[in-house]
């Protein structure tokens, strides 16, 4: 037994053994240092007699240590000697223990009473974050000087402290000591100021913590709990709230990701929106003598409304609309999906670079179309067994993806879903594309209509077939007379495309007893079509027949295929009354439908998308509804579901809310409509997904991100809620609503908005009705001159004058106005704030070092004009630019830099050159367009180069101050007709004039005193 104890000199030095209760021999004089450390098992342990020191970290990170007696005989403990043993409950120190040192109690979170009535000298955080201390006894001649050096910080629990001489104090909450008007020992005191300095408290609010601590007690009297108190502290593992705690603020415990579990002792806690988003490991709340257990998206009845509220913010990065799963806000590499979360929606993760592992809980039944697509660094997804349906593209181009358990019950695996997954080992299911299929050709009978047949002929109007047992695939494609067909053939097979493209087809009668794919797909003016014999209609059979309005049906047609009735705008209405399968975008685009009623159907994915006049959607509890049904009809606003009608106007009623009362599958619908939209927290739209011709952006949504709606041709027109209030950098450029807009007034303005003055000419005069002028409103206007701004409470987001490079003059609310003549002005003259930032931004395209010098610029503006000031361009400033047609410089600009416009092919025009007096090398190399630049005498030197390949430039100015005309100065200068050579000129370069083959006449003001090069003027046929 000895063996395991190595003892030298009285000095306990090392121990070899492993039990619980370890009891220290007899003649141990001294513990030594580390001798017990980490030995984490240690439950127990008995000193002898006669010890007398504990050196530093013997017992450190015992963390399962509850018990130790301490010997009369002991005097010194050593620093951090008792650091990390959680489990330690109490300490009785004989008198001969005078001192503590440095940390020795340090993290002894369950230690709750300590005597030590010999103790006169305390270390540095000799128990500090001891957060269960309750009861201290120290030597009433204590050194309470430094206890200011965290000593007691963090034991907010301590509620009795009592001295050797006697005196004994009582609290239920220490704070009483610092804000009490009465008398306070100075030792109580000195504790209570070492105590609260890890926190900051102002009138009850806990505002600052300045510890991480494992576990922590609010002390009574705190009222609330500040914005971001405990943001970000990852060590803390739980926290006892006081009875008097009312309120919680945002993000107060925001990305605590190691807090499992809250204790309440009221459940009228306000919880601000926020307060414990990222808290991923929170499993539970303890109210009273309830405990809550949280996880999941589903809430029993009767459960509290602050459960609810917690339990929507531990999931508020997971954007969930009934059971489905729409989208994923986070940033986690590996993302726990919330129990209860039955579909994975479409494009839910698509294109997240961050994403590494992804854990589904039992709930998840579908993972619906791109739903991981281009998850390019996720390696791995744990699948439960209860999946059934994996659909097109859910996993397609995961190029790191090497796990994935295949669940018994998976029915279906979608077309790509696992293309272009190489890392994954795949057995039993397709990954990429099918290989093709021949389809042997059909045998046409004497009296069916061959394929091809009448393709593209002209000499049809009317069409009535003799009972043909088959139309072949395109017989009539594209036959632009055709005006009305009837067939009357109940066995008959149209085949696909048979009539697509007849641009004069109004009307059609078919009996028969197959309509293939886009049989009349495409016949834009087809208004009626009747239809029987029939129970299927196949893919795109009416597919953009936007003018058909009136269409019967046969009763028992059951199923419509996919994009049937795509873009049929016109379609005022349609009986789904006996439909049970609806396939995938089959009615995408009809605009004028107005309502649907869908019973026991199967409904496709996007089956309704962008159906921009839908306002009533009815359906029973037998429906389903597959990925974004009803994807963009935002104009919808009421659902009827088993008879009961919803309303719904707001973007959060998609949400799961601990306020929802919607049932779950109106929920979807909702969802399935707005998912078009990409929304923030701050409820503004990130981006437009959709395709329709109308957008009612939801009441709630207060504004819209920069280039949310950018580039949607198809959006006609957008109805604005009461409180949209803020647009960003070209949220709408290139929609059809704004150029709409542009057509109607120099203005748009929506709720004293201005969003858009692309339109404005040379002056804008912006009255009182216009609250804010939007980012990007009047950017790269470069007609307007002159801005009048008539109120004072007119604001102006960042940007929005960018690259007005004319406007000189702004006249503000008080009547005073300014101007901008020079780039100097902003700093030399005094404009009010507003002023300045315009006139900065009207110039942004300008950016300036040193004395004058250009170093940056946009080439994006065709016209540009320099403001004065600028006296050198730098190098390659417009290298390559693809729109500049035109630049007007500054008087002040003396120097133009080598590759200066080098290759900006469009420039036709440089003037107020007069003042240039160096180009440097290559500066308008490869400037195949400019015709025009207007030197003068007071160019002195010119560079190799310098317009080469200018081969529309027809006229030249050759300066009487310069005395070398270098190499290729002109090379192929194709237009040039006649150059004046001044007596200055004392030398012309080798290529100088080369290839001016339209070059007929040079003339010398003193041809002998120029040396020319013996090819300066090679290949100038015309000379």
């Amino acid at each position: 037994m000895q063996d395991r104890f190595i003892i030298e000199n009285g000095t306990l030095v090392s121990f070899k053994g492993e039990e619980h209760s370890v009891i220290i021999p007899e003649g141990v004089k001294v513990i030594g240092k580390e001798v017990f450390r980490g030995m984490a098992w240690i439950t127990d342990v008995t000193l002898p007699e006669g010890l007398v020191g504990i050196e530093d970290s013997a017992f450190k990170g015992c963390r399962q240590l509850k018990s130790i007696g301490f010997p009369t005989s002991l005097k010194s403990i050593g620093e951090l000697a008792f650091h990390r043993c959680h489990s330690l409950e109490e300490v009785i120190l004989p008198e001969a223990v005078t001192s503590l040192g440095k940390g020795t109690f340090l993290y002894c979170d369950g230690l709750e009473t300590i005597i030590a009535p010999g103790a006169k000298k305390l270390g540095t955080q000799a128990f500090a974050n001891c957060t269960h201390l309750r009861s201290i006894t120290l030597n009433s001649r204590i050194d309470c000087s430094n206890f200011k050096n965290d000593v007691f910080t963090g034991c907010l629990g301590i509620k009795e402290i009592s001295l050797s001489d006697g005196y004994s104090y009582h609290t239920d909450n220490l704070i009483n000591a610092l804000i009490s008007d009465g008398e306070v020992h100075p030792v109580v005191r000195a504790a209570a100021e070492s105590l609260y300095r890890s926190i900051e408290i102002e009138d009850g609010v806990l505002f600052k913590l300045h510890v991480d601590l494992r576990t922590f007690e609010l002390p009574e009297g705190i009222k609330a709990v500040g914005k971001g108190c405990f943001l970000d502290k990852k060590g803390i593992v739980s926290i006892t709230f006081p009875e008097s705690l009312e309120r919680i603020g945002s993000n107060a415990f925001g990305n605590c990701i190691s807090l499992e579990q809250i204790t309440l002792k009221d459940p009228h806690v306000t919880v601000e929106e926020g307060a414990f988003r990222g808290c991923s490991s929170l499993k539970r709340v303890v109210i009273g003598d309830r405990i809550y257990t949280l996880g999941g998206i589903d809430c029993a009845g009767g459960t509290p409304r602050i459960i609810r509220q917690i339990s929507d913010q531990l999931i508020s990065d997971f954007y969930i609309s009934g059971k489905v799963l729409m989208s994923y806000t986070g940033s986690e590499e590996r993302v726990t999906v919330p129990e209860g979360v039955e579909v994975i929606g479409e494009s839910c993760f698509e294109g997240n670079e961050r994403l590494d592992r992804v854990l589904l809980p039992d709930s998840v039944r579908e993972i619906h179309e791109n739903a991981f697509r281009n998850c390019i660094c996720m390696q791995s997804v744990v699948m439960p067994e209860g999946l059934r349906a994996i659909r097109r593209s859910a996993f397609e181009n995961c190029r790191k993806l090497i796990r994935f358990n295949v669940p018994a019950g998976l029915e279906e695996v979608g077309f790509a879903a696992f293309r272009g997954c190489v890392s994954l080992e795949t057995e039993g299911f397709e990954t990429g594309t099918p290989a093709a299929v021949r389809v042997p050709d059909r045998v046409y009978g004497e009296n069916d209509i061959p394929a091809y047949r009448y393709c593209f002929d002209g000499s049809f109007t009317e069409l009535v077939p003799d009972k043909p047992g088959i139309i072949g695939k395109y017989a009539f494609s594209v036959c632009p007379e055709l005006r009305s067909v009837v067939i009357n053939a109940p066995g008959c097979i149209v085949e696909k495309y048979a009539f697509e493209k007849c641009g004069s087809l109004k009307k059609i009668k078919v009996t028969a007893g197959r309509i293939e794919k886009g049989a009349f797909s495409f016949c834009r003016e087809l208004e009626e079509a009747e239809i029987d014999g029939v129970t299927e209609l196949e893919e795109e059979v009416f597919a953009g027949c936007s003018s058909l309005k009136k269409i019967r049906l046969p009763e028992g047609l059951s199923r419509i295929g996919r994009r049937c009735f795509d873009e049929c705008t016109s379609l005022p209405g349609f009986d789904f009354s006996g439909i049970r399968h609806i396939g995938e975008r089959a009615f995408e685009r009809c605009d004028s439908l107005k309502e649907v009623r869908l019973i026991k159907a199967e409904v496709g994915y996007h089956a309704f998308a962008d159906c921009a006049g839908l306002e009533t959607i009815l359906l029973d509890g037998e429906t389903r509804l597959q990925s974004g049904a009803f994807f963009g009809c935002t104009f919808a606003d009421r659902v009827v579901f088993c008879g009961t009608e919803y309303p719904f106007s707001e973007f959060a009623q998609s949400r799961n809310t601990a306020g929802s009362l919607l049932p779950v599958r109106v929920q979807e619908v909702i969802g399935s409509v707005y998912s078009c939209f990409e929304v923030s927290r701050r409820n503004s739209i990130v981006r437009y997904k959709g395709d329709a011709s109308k957008v009612r952006i939801p009441e709630d949504i207060v504004s819209a991100g920069d280039e949310a709606f950018r580039d949607r041709l198809r959006v006609e027109d957008i109805r604005f809620p009461a409180g949209f209030s803020r647009s960003g950098r070209m949220t709408f450029s290139g929609t059809g609503w704004l150029e709409r807009k542009r057509r109607e007034a120099e203005f748009t303005v929506v709720n004293g908005l201005l969003i858009d003055a692309a339109g404005c000419g040379e002056k804008a005069v912006i009255d009182g009705s216009i609250s804010r002028i939007c980012s990007w409103a009047f950017a790269g206007n470069t007609r307007i001159k002159e801005l009048v701004l008539r109120s004072s409470r007119t604001a102006a987001d960042c940007f929005a004058f960018r690259n007005c490079i004319n406007l000189k003059t702004v006249t503000c609310a008080d009547g005073k106005t300014y101007t901008l003549e020079s780039c100097t002005d902003l700093t030399e003259k005094d404009y009010p704030e507003t002023v300045r930032r315009i006139f900065s931004e009207c110039i942004n395209c300008f950016k300036l070092e040193g004395e004058g010098v250009l170093t940056e610029s946009t080439g994006n503006i065709k016209e540009l004009v320099f403001p004065e000031g600028i006296k050198e361009i730098a190098p390659q400033v417009y290298m390559d630019c693809n729109l500049l047609e035109s630049i007007v410089l500054s008087k002040d600009t003396k120097i133009i830099g080598k590759c200066a416009f080098k290759n900006s092919k469009w420039l036709r025009r440089v003037g107020n050159a007069e003042g240039v007096e160096r180009i440097d090398a290559l500066a308008f190399s490869g400037c195949k367009s400019l015709e025009s630049i207007s030197l003068s005498d007071a160019l002195e030197d010119l560079g190799k180069r310098a317009f080469e390949h200018c081969c529309e430039l027809k006229e030249i100015h050759i300066s009487n101050k310069l005395t070398v005309i270098p190499e290729r100065a002109f090379f192929r200068c194709k237009s040039l007709k006649r150059v004046f050579i001044p007596a200055s000129v004392k030398e012309i370069g080798t290529q100088a004039f080369a290839f001016c083959s339209e070059l007929e006449e040079v003339i010398f003001e003193d041809r002998d005193g120029v040396s020319i090069a013996e090819d300066a003027f090679a290949w100038c046929d015309k000379l």
